[in-house]
């Protein structure tokens, strides 16, 4: 059963691109039976949307700010890489969170793609809601 981590920049709202990133990864390794994400915005949003548009089962795991204060994001991430079977990581490469979550996906052995072309917006366009005309 593959589960298919899929990760990446906060401010990111291209839509369009993080789709064709996620079908590709997909076809490469056969098909998934779930999409996971952390519960972020940006990529982690879009994924959600995607597995929502192709009927896929998704699961969302949350950092959990108050047992775990700050290290919530360390701990969501050794969770995910527990239970994930692939990781699909889409980054500018220069987050640490992402550097994170591979280390963790590579000790508990899935198999990994990383993307970096995959920029932030700039303050005007992270200011627009999901579903606008320039969310796409």
């Amino acid at each position: 059963m593959a589960k298919l981590i899929v990760s990446g920049i906060r401010t990111c709202n291209k839509k369009d691109a993080v789709f064709a990133e996620i079908n590709k990864f997909v076809a490469e390794i056969g098909g998934v039976d779930e999409i996971v994400a952390g519960g972020s915005t940006g990529v982690d949003m879009i994924a959600k949307m995607y597995a929502e548009s192709k009927g896929i089962k998704y699961k969302e795991f949350s950092p959990n700010w108050q047992d775990d204060l700050n290290a919530a994001g360390l701990v969501r991430d050794t969770r995910m890489a527990e239970y994930g079977t692939h990781l699909l990581v889409l980054s500018n490469g220069v987050s640490k969170e992402s550097r994170n979550l591979i280390n963790e996906a590579k000790q508990n052995n899935l198999v990994i793609k990383t993307v970096g072309v995959f920029e932030g917006l700039s303050e005007a366009e992270a200011a627009l809601p999901v579903g606008s005309p320039s969310f796409n």
